[in-house]
């Protein structure tokens, strides 16, 4: 069973969950062919337009199965919390060119922070804690294109 997100859907948080919820069916919905016959680039809306606040915490699976992002181009903020099966941040981030606030804690085997971070021009708020594999940025996250800036460890994480 498919599940229905509302289109005035503004902030979703899912705790504890599969894959199975965060497939690309869920969050999308094929449009219908143009009136005038034309091709369009653009096949797939997504079913929760408005959604600007997610927050993702102990999510199971890899990241290469978070391809809804890439219909959330409008989400501002992003919150992964303790999903310990994820071990690179989903390249769908970066399609989200309006995301201002990424906050990465506890992912246990997240080894590092991609190059393309520094692409998100809407970012201004990076925060990353808890997370003991990850210990420098990208070099293309240049502290000027982030405004608030937070990166530490777990003091009682060797």
């Amino acid at each position: 069973m498919k599940p229905y997100f509302p289109p005035s859907l503004v902030t979703l948080s899912f705790e504890e969950s599969n894959e199975q919820l965060l497939s690309p069916g869920s969050f999308s919905h094929p449009l219908p062919p143009p009136a005038d016959g034309s091709s369009s680039s653009c096949n797939v809306q997504s079913a929760a337009p408005r959604l600007r606040k997610l927050r993702l915490r102990k999510m199971m699976g890899s990241s290469s199965n978070w391809e809804f992002l890439q219909s959330q181009t409008e989400l501002e903020t992003l919150h992964i919390d303790c999903c310990d099966d994820l071990k690179e941040l989903p390249d769908n981030i970066r399609n989200l060119t309006s995301l201002r606030a990424l906050r990465v804690t506890g992912c246990q085997n997240l080894t590092m922070l991609p190059e393309w971070l520094g692409e998100l021009r809407s970012l201004q708020f990076l925060f990353v804690f808890m997370t003991p594999m990850i210990d420098s940025l990208p070099q293309s996250t240049i502290p000027y294109l982030i405004a608030n800036l937070s990166l530490g460890r777990d003091e009682g994480a060797a």
